[in-house]
């Protein structure tokens, strides 16, 4: 380092959490912090992965322009993105607006490092009816995309999904006959991590990249337009991504857009798994029918990135990705609901729903069942590992149920 070439800035000496530190001066290996901002060393170790901080009072994106931005970036007021994009990781203002086919992003995945967006708006964010939050096929890397081999790229960016099969998440992706797949990951309430590539048949196909990650939070957040983080699909002998995760915590959540972390098709591979999407709420009033977290369709496409959508059962059962997984939390109650639903495509895949308690969530009455009402349809299938126990109902509509344990319903049981 220069000597004082970063007197006056701001660093966070750790990126998993949020306290910044103003640098007063430095030599050629050492930062001196204003004691002011308090002592550095409880929030990082040698080690942590740093990243600086861009301070603006206020910050507007417009214009058909393109904004990336590396680094934590805190905003004082508002932020608006109007017919323009704009490419970050971490971003905290008071308001968010995005208008006039308007997008926000994080970059796309490498075989060296993988991203995930953050935002905390103060006050609230709004997506207007042509604008999106889109990390689509911006998660680990599908096969011959990008630096990668001809494996997907799974958690922890290392090889996974092989041959032709597609990326799992929240729900597996398919298969091929020769290869394997990668396994399912993460936590339905607490999705956080960035969708799973498929693998390329042959070598030389390209195989579809998993969602990324998106994890909102505002006292109020208006979306009538579109939250995805869908995987991509492969092309005719490429398998499909996974879908990624979306997050968010509101007080208020409305709006007539959609949230999606639909997998990836496949015309002549395997398609990729759905998803996670968890919604932590104090009054919901968008449709919950607007969240999905599909498999990708053989055969087909699916999602807003298509074509065409497609739904009623198209594909090859076989070849259909399996479905992710959706949990909403209603703050007014003790348990998050869980949805798995493959929006009538039909798969011969199921998803794996653990029979343990989701941490720091126990029942009024003192039980440590994980969900309250669980409601699986849409074509979808799911595997019950281990014990699992319910609160509420247990809705099966044309679905598959397979059981590894002791089911036991405190509500209602619907078989459609």
């Amino acid at each position: 380092w220069t000597p004082g070439e970063f007197a006056g800035m701001k660093v966070n000496p750790n990126v998993n959490q949020k306290r910044s530190f103003r640098i007063k001066d430095n030599t050629a290996d050492t930062l001196f912090i204003d004691p002011a901002d308090g002592n550095l060393n409880e929030v990082a170790t040698v080690g942590d992965t740093f990243t600086g901080v861009i301070e603006l009072n206020s910050l507007r994106v417009a214009g058909g322009a393109g904004l990336s931005v590396t680094g934590q970036l805190d905003v004082t007021t508002d932020i608006v993105v109007d017919n323009a994009t704009l490419i970050a990781t971490d971003i905290s203002a008071n308001n968010l607006t995005i208008s006039n086919n308007g997008k926000v992003s994080h970059p796309t995945a490498t075989t060296a490092a993988d991203y995930r967006l953050t935002v905390n708006a103060a006050v609230g964010i709004s997506i207007d009816g042509t604008s999106s939050i889109d990390v689509s096929g911006r998660g680990y890397l599908g096969g011959s995309q990008g630096d990668n081999d001809e494996n997907g790229r799974t958690l922890g960016n290392i090889s996974g999904s092989t041959h032709g099969s597609g990326g799992s998440y929240g729900g597996f992706g398919v298969n091929m006959a020769g290869g394997t797949v990668n396994a399912v990951y993460g936590e339905p309430a607490n999705p956080k991590e960035p969708g799973s590539g498929g693998g390329s048949l042959d070598g030389y196909s390209s195989s579809g990249s998993g969602g990324g990650v998106v994890r909102i939070k505002s006292p109020v957040i208006t979306i009538d337009g579109h939250i995805l983080a869908d995987g991509f699909g492969g092309d005719s002998r490429g398998g499909g991504g996974s879908g990624g995760a979306v997050r968010i915590d509101a007080g208020a959540l409305s709006g007539g857009g959609t949230i999606s972390t639909n997998g990836g098709y496949s015309s002549d591979a395997g398609s990729g798994g759905g998803g996670r999407i968890a919604v932590y709420f104090d009054s919901m009033g968008m449709a919950k029918e607007n969240l999905s977290a599909m498999g990708g369709q053989s055969g087909g496409m699916i999602g807003i990135h298509a074509a065409a959508s497609s739904g009623g059962g198209g594909g090859d059962p076989s070849r259909n990705g399996g479905a992710g997984t959706i949990c909403l939390k209603d703050s007014s109650k003790p348990k998050p609901d869980l949805i798995v639903n493959n929006g009538g495509n039909d798969t011969s895949n199921a998803t794996p729903v653990a029979g343990v308690p989701v941490p720091g969530l126990v029942s009024a009455t003192g039980g440590d069942s994980p969900y309250g009402q669980v409601d699986v349809g849409g074509g979808a299938m799911i595997s019950l590992q281990g014990d699992f126990t319910t609160n509420g109902d247990l809705a099966l509509s044309n679905t598959g149920l397979f059981i590894d344990g002791l089911l036991t319903l405190s509500g209602s049981l619907a078989l459609t």
